[in-house]
């Protein structure tokens, strides 16, 4: 019998993050487009996440520092109430991704294990990879035949935009990269497709900190499949991974001149300080601001473009966070995340979760190039790897039992 492509509310949630999604992209060319499938995709979510049971998987630490995450989110969406500010949209937008509804993302901690399936998260994650592949065809020539060194600092945001379009969606495979044994080898090479064209579009179009982010999936993934190996291929796993290394450097060294020139161009010019010098400058003397943040419609004077403005995101993921919370949020958020790492790295008998832990880390060193947490099926993602990190009976199971429990190849 053939299986649906939706048979569980989780995949409703899933599905309903996939609509979002596309509404967004149709934010600028068609608001009606983008108002429809948005307010479906809530629709989706919310409906179906009243319908899944209810648990609670953390203790101790865990459980106070995601408790106190909560309360602190809660504080950061309500704080222009408590402050008697003129009521701003900015902040609670339904549509952008990096407003409240980014701080409602963690709430997938709360789903019982039993509702959450992995194989469903492959399926969207192949699905996710499809559509990207889709939108990057769509929208071919407005990516790869542009002169970007023509372009001034508006146009290029706008290019930018052009850009993230497709990739948001195809970027998502690199988690499927990660947790490559318990992949199906359709899958798996329908992953590794996507992140190498999501690779090669971000280093043509000279995305430095993209492609630094991309590269430290696969150098996890990298890591993950020879040091998971046994004693006796261990050696013949480094062998092949070598010489994909030499044949990705020879590759770049053939075609970086022509085809990446824009990329070795821009290696060492310096295109975020201005912004992160505007944030300083807005932030100078005002501790407070620094501690708590500035709240869900926080923002900060930037004059580095075309025209000037109060900007309430900041492409640098580390001080967007710090703009909304504080510090306060930034350390909880990095040592939740870090507590999570750790127990699912160094604590567990199987690869699912060392995978998930390091899905953990790339997503604190992504706070540095970019890394704005969002609401989003990639941040649906790192919380399910948050919540099986901390989960210590799933840590205990050894590959082949998880294969056996969630029959996770069998897609």
């Amino acid at each position: 019998m053939k299986e649906k492509l939706i048979s569980t509310n989780f995949e409703w949630i899933l599905l309903g993050f996939t609509f979002h999604a596309l509404g967004s992209i149709f934010f600028f060319s068609s608001k009606p487009a983008c108002y429809l499938l948005c307010g479906l995709g809530l629709l989706l979510i919310f409906i179906n996440l009243f319908k899944m049971d209810v648990s609670q998987p953390l203790t101790g630490f865990a459980k106070t520092a995601f408790y106190f995450y909560i309360v602190w989110s809660t504080f950061i969406i309500i704080r222009p109430f408590l402050n008697g500010e003129t009521f701003s949209m900015d902040g609670f937008s339904l549509i952008n991704r990096y407003t409240f509804l980014s701080l409602l993302t963690p709430l997938i901690v709360f789903i019982s294990l039993k509702n959450i399936s992995l194989k469903s998260v492959w399926k969207f994650c192949l699905l996710h990879g499809l559509i990207g592949l889709v939108l990057l065809v769509v929208n071919y020539k407005k990516i790869f035949g542009v002169d970007q060194s023509y372009l001034d600092d508006d146009a290029y945001q706008a290019y930018i935009n052009v850009i993230d379009i497709p990739l948001q969606f195809m970027s998502i495979s690199g988690f499927m990269m990660l947790c490559y044994f318990f992949v199906s080898k359709k899958y798996l090479i329908a992953s590794f497709s996507a992140m190498t064209l999501s690779v090669f579009t971000v280093m043509y179009t000279a995305r430095r900190g993209t492609v630094f982010m991309y590269l430290i999936m696969f150098i996890f993934a990298l890591y993950l499949y020879i040091f998971s190996a046994k004693d006796g291929s261990k050696s013949i796993r480094l062998a092949v991974t070598s010489i994909f290394i030499i044949l990705f450097v020879v590759l770049f060294l053939q075609f970086g001149n022509s085809t990446f020139s824009l990329l070795l161009s821009r290696l060492e010019e310096d295109t975020r300080s201005g912004v992160e010098a505007s944030f300083y400058r807005s932030f100078q003397g005002k501790t407070s601001d620094w501690i708590v943040g500035r709240g869900i419609n926080g923002t900060y004077f930037c004059d580095v473009f075309a025209i000037a403005s109060y900007r309430g995101e900041i492409e640098t993921g580390y001080l967007h966070i710090i703009l909304k919370g504080g510090f306060i949020y930034l350390i909880t958020f990095v040592l939740f995340l870090s507590h999570a790492a750790y127990l699912g790295f160094f604590k567990s008998q199987n690869m699912l979760t060392k995978a998930m832990a390091l899905y953990l880390v790339a997503h604190i060193i992504y706070l540095v190039p970019y890394g704005l947490p969002a609401f989003n099926f990639e941040y649906i993602i790192l919380w399910i790897c948050v919540f099986y990190c901390h989960f210590s009976r799933l840590r205990a199971l050894t590959d082949k039992q998880l294969l056996h429990i969630f029959q996770l190849k069998s897609t």
